[in-house]
């Protein structure tokens, strides 16, 4: 659930990595950036995900994983050469529970006047994904937080769907990534995202909140890209296709979702999922894909800050998170292709680090 755009790590050439890296170290002041392209208004709407309450109770009496569909809207630069200083920009995105969720959340018990739930609000841990490719075929991918997305408790509707809309939250400074002289950055919602709902008056006269773990059902533009940003001389979605997304750890029960089964499990779990998808899902229900999260812990992090959404980028193993707390992945060298060797990285640290205090340090670019 997420929006709002992007954020850092430099991955220019080798010469202008070591550059940049021995200017920091001798103290000297950073070569000024050019200022930022005209803002664009970017948005994605109708994004479907797989959403699993890891509440037993609650999964099995909404009959286990339900779809929920997001909406995302940002302003952001359309171009950039990479490395500008970005301010703090806010994000906006609606949470809509399509009808035959809410159906099933009408029925919920309670000890309230109404005996059932009356009211739902919450917050979400979320990224926000920026995908650069560079014309040379290199890729960079940093996950970027989006901070305070929470929305009041609101009132349920008697029939029909429930649209959560306006949750606005923040994305901090960031410095614009790098993918060399020619490239294009790809704003995109999270391949995992985390929910953490409230339930007014209480189900069962205790069940007052219950995290969900939430898979986007699918990798296509339409369902993944809230926008792009054009880096340097730019590139053509068709020249700098969109990096592909691992989905090798994803749990078993998205796919039954995907499927259309979202009423418990094909084996005849006729309640719904008793807690984690007979046959399926024991991570799910219990903290979320144990094998995402294999994933996340040998790559570095995970999406999620308690390390329970697959790690890397956007559902790959392979990322770590920088000194800011951002995923971030790299394939190769951008503009060159060539894998970067182990002590490359050490170049690289030194130049993030620098970019990330001078982006911290002050706020520069005709931005937001």
């Amino acid at each position: 659930m997420v929006d709002r755009a992007v954020r850092p790590l430099m991955v220019r050439r080798l010469p202008a990595a070591v550059g940049v890296a021995a200017l920091m170290l001798l103290g000297a002041p950073l070569p000024a950036q050019a200022d930022l392209g005209p803002d664009q208004d970017i948005s994605v709407s109708g994004v479907e995900y797989a959403c699993k309450a890891k509440n037993s109770v609650i999964d099995a009496t909404v009959g286990g994983p339900q779809k929920f569909v997001v909406n995302a809207r940002a302003t952001v630069p359309s171009r950039f050469d990479g490395g500008e200083s970005i301010p703090a920009v806010p994000a906006s995105l609606d949470l809509v529970m399509p009808t035959p969720l809410m159906d099933k959340i009408r029925i919920l018990p309670t000890n309230g006047p109404s005996g059932r739930v009356d009211r739902l609000g919450g917050s979400a841990t979320a990224d926000v994904v920026l995908e650069g490719v560079a014309s040379s075929g290199g890729t960079l991918i940093v996950n970027r937080a989006v901070q305070n997305l929470a929305a009041p408790l609101q009132a349920v509707p008697a029939t029909g769907s429930m649209t959560i809309a306006d949750v606005n939250g923040t994305v901090a400074p960031f410095t614009a990534p790098s993918v060399g002289s020619a490239g294009l950055v790809y704003v995109a919602l999270p391949f995992y995202f985390q929910l953490h709902a409230k339930l007014d008056p209480p189900v069962l006269g205790s069940i007052a909140e219950t995290d969900l773990d939430c898979y986007r059902l699918s990798d296509t533009a339409g369902q993944r890209v809230i926008g792009t940003i054009e880096v340097g001389a730019g590139c053509s979605t068709s020249a700098c296709p969109m990096p592909a997304v691992d989905r090798s750890k994803e749990p078993t029960w998205v796919q039954r979702v995907r499927g259309g089964n979202t009423g418990g499990n094909t084996g005849g779990n006729t309640g719904g999922n008793t807690g984690g998808n007979t046959g399926g899902n024991t991570g799910g229900s219990t903290g979320g894909n144990t094998g995402g999260n294999t994933g996340g812990s040998t790559g570095g992090a995970g999406l999620d800050p308690a390390g329970q959404a697959p790690g890397g980028r956007d559902g790959a193993a392979d990322g770590g998170r920088d000194q800011a707390g951002d995923i971030v992945v790299t394939r190769a060298l951008a503009d060159t292709g060539s894998p970067v060797p182990g002590w490359v990285y050490g170049l690289l640290v030194v130049a993030v680090l620098a970019r990330v205090a001078v982006a911290v340090g002050r706020r520069t670019p005709v931005r937001r």
